[in-house]
């Protein structure tokens, strides 16, 4: 058992030798500043047992790290290499003397940053085996970076990622080896070569000396090529040189490829070359095929074909279908060849029914066929009523029936009563038959008598006003003649039996002329 144990002690020595070997960087976390959550013991177990370069998985040899046991949910162990540095791999070696160990590891996650703060870097490594045997105790995970601080962190939720998980968080890490060169060098252990000019930030793997990432314009491994012209701003891949994206009228891998000219404004997509859009009256992927030729304005969807709308007459998915002869101005909804509206006199999805014929210049409802108004003597929603003989003009409501007005001495809903014998030329209220006037009111309310006695007072005054003046002008008459100069001149008349002997009657001569000129 003992031999056993040995040659499987030393099979594990010969590929860490072997790996070591292969990947050649120094293991640059030898020693450097470390610390821990917090320490198990005071004076034993500290996180810098585990940079001693010891790799003796025996915790009680003193060669271990060991955070606190008990009560914690979280546990983490950091060291400080100093400075920025190009990491290529790091190697862990967990204790391997107890049998918690596994169930203690597992979950655990690795961290490299710039800064102490491990939750502002980048997550290297989460462990995620299923099984407690699955959880290595000793691991070499690659981790190609540039960073200044590397942090193993472990977490002990509720609920736990799986029962078989210790129940508190505790790192007891027996050494950590972070292999890598400075910043900007590569090379077998002594990291002595200088990274490519064109890698960016001047790092690169420190075993191979490839760059992590290339200089704008510049792909390969050690950004020795150069990008596309046709890639925007020449960026590209950096392991195939495939460009970003492409140029406008170009596309492919290295966009090397031209758009179809039938693209609108020539723009495609970059790995198939379809079009983004067609110019006006295409369709299809690379817009090769003619819309359907009753689309409006040729317009149609690019890749099912289906008009975007229909010209006049016409509707379906590529309006191949001919809208009802019924539908005004020939114009019908493009899905399904209902009538937008219909032509006068029709009704119906397509306009295929005739409105009443009561109906007021053959109009009706869209759908229902209803009247919008009626011929006169007509009511009800197809106008199918009679309105009553008794209604002014035969005119009444639509949907009551109810005359709109009398003929005068008549009122009421139907016109059917007689208004009161003492209404004003037989004039009463349609509603409720009350005279409009009556020979004491006006329908205003003004009381007719005192009308009636102003009228006749108005009529006496104005012919006691005309007496007034006949009378003074009467009088002015008289004294006029009484001053006159002539006023006892008196005029004979000839006697009444007075017979002339001539025969002829006589004409008494005037006094004045009875007198001789001469005196």
């Amino acid at each position: 058992m003992a031999i056993k144990a040995a040659c499987t002690k030393l099979g594990v020595w010969i590929i860490v030798y072997f790996v070591q070997s292969i990947l050649s960087e120094e293991n640059i976390s030898l020693r450097k500043t470390a610390r821990q959550s917090l320490n198990f013991f005071e004076h034993r177990w500290k996180a810098a047992a585990a940079v001693d370069n010891c790799t003796d998985q025996d915790m009680f040899n003193d060669c271990c790290s060991h955070t606190k046991s008990l009560g914690e949910k979280e546990a983490w162990w950091q060291v400080d290499l100093g400075h920025l540095s190009t990491t290529g791999y790091i190697t862990i070696y967990y204790r391997g003397d107890s049998s918690y160990a596994r169930q203690r590891f597992a979950g655990f996650m690795l961290y490299l940053s710039n800064t102490s703060d491990w939750t502002q870097g980048d997550l290297c490594h989460e462990d995620k085996s299923e099984t407690e045997d699955d959880v290595s105790i000793h691991i070499t995970i690659q981790c190609p970076s540039v960073a200044q601080y590397v942090t193993i962190y472990n977490y002990r939720g509720d609920p736990k990622r799986h029962d078989w998980y210790s129940e508190d968080a505790i790192l007891e890490l027996c050494e950590v080896q972070v292999f890598g060169c400075a910043v900007g060098q590569y090379g077998n252990q002594s990291c002595d070569q200088l990274c490519s000019d064109r890698c960016l930030g001047g790092n690169c793997d420190p075993s191979t000396g490839a760059c992590f990432y290339c200089q704008p314009t510049k792909y390969g491994e050690i950004c020795e090529f150069d990008c596309s012209s046709n890639c925007i701003d020449r960026l590209c891949e950096k392991t195939t040189g495939f460009c970003n994206d492409c140029l406008s009228e170009k596309y492919g891998e290295m966009c090397e490829l031209d758009c179809s000219s039938n693209c609108k404004d020539r723009l495609c997509e970059k790995t198939t070359g379809n079009c983004k859009g067609c110019i006006l009256g295409k369709r299809g992927n690379i817009c090769s095929l003619d819309c359907p030729v009753n689309c409006k304005d040729h317009l149609c969807d690019q890749h099912t074909g289906y008009c975007t709308a229909c010209v006049a007459g016409r509707y379906g998915d590529f309006c191949s279908d001919v809208c009802s002869t019924n539908c005004k101005d020939n114009i019908c909804v493009k899905s399904d060849g209902i009538c937008k509206e219909c032509i006068a006199g029709r009704y119906g999805p397509t306009c295929e029914l005739n409105c009443p014929s009561d109906c007021r210049n053959h109009v009706c409802s869209r759908n229902e066929g209803e009247c919008l108004d009626c011929n006169a003597g007509s009511y009800g929603a197809t106008c199918a009523r009679t309105c009553p003989i008794s209604c002014k003009d035969f005119i009444c409501n639509k949907q009551t029936g109810q005359c709109l007005d009398c003929y005068p001495g008549k009122y009421g809903v139907v016109c059917g009563a007689d208004c009161p014998d003492t209404c004003t030329d037989n004039a009463c209220n349609k509603e409720d038959g009350h005279c409009v006037t009556n020979v004491e009111t006006f329908e205003s309310g003004t009381d007719y008598k005192l009308i009636a006695i102003a009228i006749v007072s108005t009529f006496f005054v104005l012919l006691l006003a005309a007496f007034i003046i006949l009378l003074v002008f009467f009088l002015r008459h008289r004294k006029t003649r009484k001053d006159s100069p002539h006023k006892n001149v008196e005029f004979s008349e000839p006697a009444p039996f007075y017979t002339p002997l001539s025969g002829e009657q006589g004409i008494t001569p005037n006094v004045y002329e009875m007198i001789s000129p001469e005196g």
